[in-house]
């Protein structure tokens, strides 16, 4: 079995660009495992229970803890506000900043799509996703505002 030689590309901005979609990454391992997840069709991880297979072993990991286990012995995160639960605790920093902030996002989110930057600090994000989780963070270092919760949203456990 030969290996795959992987051709690494970077733009005028010195990231790493996917020659197969408009993906770019700052370092060249992280392009390196978009593009096997993505691109290559490897899919060499097997959950034991059900035989679906994934390209990343914490893929794997999060399926397993979502699918199969008995979710009594499973840690969940809650929603302080509404009854969304989830067994990640960034996916409740999500949730709830996506769900309870509006108001206060209106005026730190800039851009769509995969150009997403923050007012408050500059940073810049390729999804919406990574914005949210990012905001709860940022929120909470905001002079002059208080969030109901958001404290405990912030804090594991």
């Amino acid at each position: 079995m030969s290996k795959e030689r992987f051709e690494y590309f970077k733009n005028k901005e010195g990231e790493y660009v996917c020659k197969f979609c408009d993906k770019t990454t700052a370092k060249q391992s992280t392009m390196h495992m978009h593009y096997k997840a993505k691109h290559s069709g490897e899919l060499p991880f097997v959950c034991d229970v059900c035989n679906r297979r994934f390209s990343q072993k914490q893929i794997l990991d999060l399926h397993t803890r979502a699918r199969h286990v008995d979710n009594d012995q499973v840690e969940k995160y809650q929603c302080p506000c509404c009854d969304f639960e989830s067994q990640s605790f960034a996916n409740r920093i999500i949730h709830f900043t996506r769900k309870h902030c509006r108001n206060y996002l209106d005026d730190m989110k800039d851009g769509t799509g995969n150009e997403i930057t923050c007012t408050e600090c500059q940073k810049t994000f390729k999804s919406s996703t990574a914005f949210y989780y990012h905001a709860g963070k940022c929120l909470d270092s905001i002079q002059g505002i208080t969030i109901p919760h958001l404290d405990e949203v912030l804090t594991v456990g």
